[in-house]
């Protein structure tokens, strides 16, 4: 009979609207509201059985559908500051990353002036002994010159002739 039910309940659903319609347990169905924050206050149908909320039942349920949308608020505040930091957090990474690409390039400088300063110490010293090595054949002409003055004076007072400062001169201007 139950079935028969079901049956004559699917066939009066079908037929209109304002018909009466009965559930699979029997029941008469009803039309009622709803109270779930999706579908609040949509009308729907349901089994005479599903008992409606008392005034205070729905009191309470408004009173959670409105902490519901609190919690939804502070959700979409905490989404919006975790947006914000997760941008942040991206940003702070991209400078991290730039800032190791100078570091990286700073130990690339570093190490070319260190070599430089290597190189120009060792400019420094060649320089140096340069200039030793120039004083040195500045002084060996010197004294190669006194030895051929000395030589001049010694092979004229061998001669027996006095050279005297023009002969001096005289070397001077050969060389």
């Amino acid at each position: 009979m139950a079935s028969d039910m079901s049956e004559t309940s699917s066939m009066k659903s079908n037929q209109s609207p304002k018909s009466v319609k009965y559930c699979h347990c029997g029941s008469l169905i009803k039309s009622r509201t709803s109270w779930t924050d999706m579908n609040l206050g949509r009308r729907f149908e349901a089994c005479d059985n599903n008992q409606e909320t008392c005034t205070k039942g729905k009191n309470v349920v408004l009173g959670l559908l409105r902490r519901i949308r609190m919690m939804e608020t502070e959700m979409r505040e905490i989404e919006e500051r975790k947006y914000v930091m997760v941008n942040t957090l991206q940003s702070l990474e991209a400078r991290n990353l730039e800032m190791e690409g100078i570091i990286e390039e700073n130990k690339e400088l570093d190490y070319a002036v260190r070599d430089n300063r290597r190189l120009r110490l060792l400019l420094e010293d060649n320089m140096m002994r340069h200039r030793q090595r120039e004083c040195r054949m500045s002084m060996d002409a010197c004294v190669l010159f006194m030895a051929i003055v000395m030589m001049m004076i010694m092979v004229s007072n061998m001669s027996g002739k006095y050279m005297g400062v023009r002969a001096v001169k005289s070397i001077l201007e050969l060389m």
